[in-house]
């Protein structure tokens, strides 16, 4: 059970990583919407709700969930960063 909880976190942080170039990308083109991390969280949650999980698979969902909020993070800078310079037309 505990190597497919591996596998299934590994997809995870990849897929985190596709999405955070996704996000870059759209950023870049002024497009983002913030829903689209609904997804990944409503997933985290899911995994985090396994009663089976042991401690190392609990510390690897702290460390997704904590990349995701960077995530986040980094998508309102850049959302704020965008709207300062279209408001003072940089």
């Amino acid at each position: 059970m505990e190597n497919m909880f591996e596998k299934d976190m590994a997809e995870k942080l990849r897929g985190l990583d596709k999405f955070k170039a996704y996000q870059e990308q759209k950023v870049l083109h002024g497009d983002v919407d913030r829903g689209e991390y609904a997804d990944i969280q409503d997933t985290l949650n899911n995994l985090n709700a396994r009663d089976w999980l042991d401690e190392p698979e609990r510390i690897q969902l702290v460390q997704a969930n904590i990349m995701l909020e960077i995530l986040k993070s980094i998508d309102q800078l850049n959302n704020s960063v965008q709207e300062l310079n279209e408001d003072t037309n940089f």
